[in-house]
C-alpha cells in the first residue's frame, strides 16, 4: 500500500554491500541496477533476488527501463546493455543519426543517465538534451534548450516528461526555476513555465513519475548561494 513496508536484505559479494540505483518491470519480472560492475539483480516479486551477471563491466549502473519487449540498463558514463528477459544481457555500441555515437550514447560521459519508454521508443534524457530510439540501438539526439542536468524522466503512453536541474530557458533566464520540458513524439520538446513555482533559486527536480493518473515531480535543494533549503513537489494531469 505505499505505507507499510518489509525490509529485504541486501545483496553483495566480497563483504561489500552495493548500492541499488534504479528498478524496472518488465516480463513478468523485476531487473534491478546497482554500484556492481558487472551484475543485476532480477525477482519475480520483489523479495527473491537473483544474481545476473553482464557480458562486461557497467560501473554505476544508474537506470533500468522496459519496453517494446526489451530491458535497457545504462550507466551513469553512458554505456548501456540490452536485454529480453533480463537474464541475458547484450552490450551494445551506440550510433546516433546526428555524428555522435562510440562507446557511450552521444560519446559524452554527461549525457543520458535516465531512460523511459513512451511515445513507441525508448527516451533517455541528460546534459540539455534528449535521445530516443525504437530499437535501443540506433539513437537520434537532440538539444532541448536545456543548459543544464535533466535527472528524470517518465510517459504515460501520449506525452513524456523531463525534468532537471535549473535552467536557461525562454520563461525563466532570469529565476532560475528548476526544469519541465514536455513531448507528444519523443522529437520536439517544450518548455513548461515555472516561474509560478514557490522554488529557490538554483532549486531542481530530480525524479518524475507517472502515477496512472498524474506526473508528480519531486525536488528541491540549496542554489543561488541561499544557505536555506526547499523540498519541491510538483503534480500534473498532462
Amino acid at each position: 500500500d505505499g505505507i507499510n513496508w518489509t525490509q529485504s536484505n541486501g545483496y553483495g559479494e566480497s563483504g561489500y554491500i552495493y548500492s541499488y540505483n534504479d528498478v524496472a518491470w518488465g516480463n513478468n519480472i523485476f531487473v534491478m541496477g546497482s554500484g556492481a560492475t558487472q551484475a543485476v539483480w532480477t525477482s519475480p516479486n520483489g523479495v527473491t533476488w537473483t544474481k545476473r551477471t553482464l557480458p562486461t563491466t557497467l560501473n554505476g549502473q544508474y537506470s533500468v527501463s522496459y519496453g517494446n519487449s526489451t530491458f535497457l540498463i545504462a550507466s551513469y558514463q553512458g554505456f548501456y546493455m540490452t536485454s529480453p528477459d533480463g537474464i541475458t544481457w547484450t552490450y551494445r555500441n551506440a550510433t546516433s543519426t546526428n555524428g555522435y555515437g562510440g562507446t557511450s550514447i552521444g560519446g559524452n560521459s554527461s549525457l543520458p543517465k535516465m531512460f523511459c519508454f513512451g511515445a513507441s521508443k525508448f527516451i533517455g534524457c541528460g546534459l540539455g538534451s534528449v535521445v530516443s530510439s525504437v530499437d535501443a540501438i540506433s539513437w537520434n539526439s537532440l538539444n532541448t534548450g536545456s543548459v543544464n542536468n535533466l535527472n528524470s524522466v517518465a510517459s504515460n503512453g501520449n506525452v513524456t516528461v523531463a525534468v532537471g536541474d535549473f535552467s536557461l530557458n525562454q520563461f525563466n533566464t532570469k529565476t532560475l526555476k528548476p526544469t519541465i520540458l514536455s513531448s507528444v513524439d519523443g522529437n520536439n520538446w517544450n518548455h513548461s513555465n515555472t516561474n509560478g513555482l514557490t522554488a529557490y533559486q538554483g532549486s531542481r527536480f530530480n525524479d518524475v513519475i507517472w502515477t496512472g493518473t498524474r506526473f508528480i515531480a519531486a525536488g528541491g535543494g540549496t542554489g543561488g548561494g541561499l544557505s536555506t533549503t526547499g523540498v519541491l513537489i510538483a503534480t500534473s494531469t498532462d
